[in-house]
């Protein structure tokens, strides 16, 4: 819950804020899980910076739609 709460935040700066209160709390705690969402994370904020669509929709389901059409 407190991962995911990081992709509810209102836009990428505070996104970015509460990955690192995050990764704080957990680095001792569970490395791998740190580095696992630490890697790539910059990617994952993209949804931030598209305008007229909505985001809650492309949060949740982009991977999900981008993944069935490689199939």
């Amino acid at each position: 819950a407190q991962a995911s709460a990081i992709y509810q935040a209102g836009n990428a700066d505070e996104a970015r804020n509460r990955l690192v209160q995050w990764c704080e709390q957990w680095q001792e705690q569970a490395p791998q899980a740190v580095a696992t969402l630490e890697r790539d994370f910059e990617q994952t904020l993209v949804f931030y910076s598209l305008s007229g669509l909505d985001r809650e929709w492309i949060r949740t389901t982009f991977l999900l739609v981008l993944r069935s059409s490689l199939v």
